[in-house]
């Protein structure tokens, strides 16, 4: 086989796998460059105009070897330039990203230190630890928001002074941001400032319950509650709390934690209603699939499917007793695993159902 190249590749990688098409299996081929050049170059490089015309085109041809090389040397400067560049870049973008991180570190620190352990001098070194890690850990949820928007600012990082400039922005945009918001913070201040996510607060009201921490748990639940949390956790929990509490004040507690309780209810009926027509909606793809996809998907459906009834089983259980805690009757439906069982509920039941959704 016979290869011409009629252009310069960019680099002698794609040059040689050119080439190398010449000797497939082993077998004899050749290769040849035609190049199109500015001859006027060559010309004047070899001092090729004091020739006629005709002379000076044998000659070019003649240096055809050598005027291929000193194109190949151009195009691998030109290459070992893009690559040092590109080089340069990435070590920019590497540098910009370890120095935000040293300073992020820096600061996670001081903030520990000044803020979040002050809060909890009085409690055990360990029961300490486990706060300051909780709080660190939205520090650090925060941290990485940030970094990810700062993301294609650092990938077009072309020298220091851009460099130097995201890490200005990180100065101003994040850490000093952080300081005015945190500054002179209280526990409640914590939880209104600096928390914005109901899993924030539910974690922390979490560790707060494993410490023993009531009342700093009822005000994490409270919040958890104020910022959306869906998955009835914080209404089951802040219940928990006002019982514990109550009951050494002897206030009635049965209206508060009755309310709270039937709030949970109502956010798993409508977690098992969506897992209820995740469920269906499986069953349905499954009887209209062709035999060839339905084999490709079995495995995975089937355990879509487990995963569906194992979630069902655990909010089924956590219904019944939720039911029986606000005193209210325990229904069939509570205890559906799977979508074809709601066809034998009675039309009474069903509207019983729709009526608590």
């Amino acid at each position: 086989m016979h290869v011409i190249l009629s252009y310069l590749p960019e680099n002698v990688r794609v040059e040689e796998q050119a080439f190398g098409r010449t000797a497939r299996n082993g077998a004899q081929g050749t290769g040849q460059f035609i190049l199109l050049v500015d001859k006027s170059i060559y010309e004047e490089m070899y001092d090729l105009n004091q020739y006629t015309n005709e002379q000076k085109q044998n000659k070019l041809e003649n240096l055809a070897d050598a005027i291929i090389e000193k194109e190949k040397i151009l195009r691998d400067n030109e290459e070992a330039a893009r690559l040092s560049e590109l080089k340069q870049k990435n070590i920019l973008h590497l540098e910009a990203e370890e120095e935000l991180f040293t300073k992020f570190n820096h600061f996670k620190s001081t903030i520990s230190k000044t803020i979040f352990k002050p809060l909890f001098n009085d409690k055990p070194e360990k029961s300490q630890q486990k706060f300051i890690d909780a709080f660190e850990n939205i520090l650090k949820n925060r941290w990485a928001f940030w970094l990810d928007k700062a993301k294609e600012e650092i990938d077009t990082i072309e020298n220091f002074q851009q460099k130097l400039n995201l890490l200005n922005k990180f100065d101003s945009s994040f850490i000093e941001n952080l300081n005015q918001l945190l500054h002179n913070s209280s526990f409640k201040d914590l939880l209104s400032k600096f928390i914005n996510q109901p899993e924030e607060a539910t974690h922390i009201g979490k560790v707060c319950l494993s410490e023993n921490e009531i009342s700093m748990a009822k005000l994490c639940f409270e919040k958890g509650i104020e910022y959306g949390d869906i998955s009835g956790f914080s209404h089951i929990a802040l219940a928990y709390c006002i019982i514990t509490l109550k009951k050494k004040t002897g206030e009635d507690i049965k209206k508060q934690s009755r309310r709270e309780l039937k709030q949970a209810l109502c956010s798993l009926e409508l977690i098992k209603q969506n897992l209820m027509s995740n469920l269906k909606i499986a069953e349905l793809l499954s009887q209209s699939a062709t035999a060839d996809i339905l084999q490709k998907i079995s495995s995975k459906e089937n355990f879509y499917q487990d995963q569906i009834t194992g979630k069902l089983e655990v909010i089924g259980l956590q219904l019944h007793y939720l039911r029986q805690a606000v005193r209210d009757t325990v229904e069939s439906f509570d205890f559906i695993l799977h979508a074809k069982d709601r066809q034998n509920l009675t039309k009474e039941d069903d509207e019983k159902r729709r009526k608590i959704i």
